[in-house]
């Protein structure tokens, strides 16, 4: 965790000093470094979590749009849930582009229902 949060660092990049913690405790599993000839030369972060209702999935929506002063908020919004699509239809957001899921090996088994927004390879 000290080496990714220090690589942020050296990129300018504040993900927040308390996310990577909470993260981890939430799923210990879910940051993976890349290898070039031994040496870390690249990370992802994949942590898996879920809103336990479509209320609190709101509540954590809200405090993100709270806290950008205006700026524009994204979500991917997993299509297949449909109380996810209704909660950023209600909030007034619009499609802009869509992102593939890709796996290698079968699909992993996701708490659907607790899916309401994921991070774009590009974020991660």
């Amino acid at each position: 965790m000290s080496l990714l949060r220090d690589w942020a660092d050296a990129e300018g990049w504040n993900p927040g000093h308390a996310d990577g913690p909470a993260f981890f405790a939430t799923d210990p599993q879910g940051f993976l470094i890349g290898r070039l000839d031994g040496e870390p030369a690249g990370r992802i972060s994949v942590v898996r979590y879920g809103a336990a209702s479509p209320e609190v999935a709101a509540a954590l929506v809200g405090a993100l749009a709270a806290t950008t002063s205006g700026e524009p908020v994204a979500i991917d919004v997993p299509d297949f849930n449909t109380a996810a699509v209704g909660l950023v239809e209600r909030l007034g957001l619009a499609p802009t582009f869509e992102t593939a899921r890709m796996y290698t090996g079968p699909a992993p088994e996701i708490d659907r229902a607790g899916l309401f927004g994921v991070t774009s390879l590009e974020l991660g």
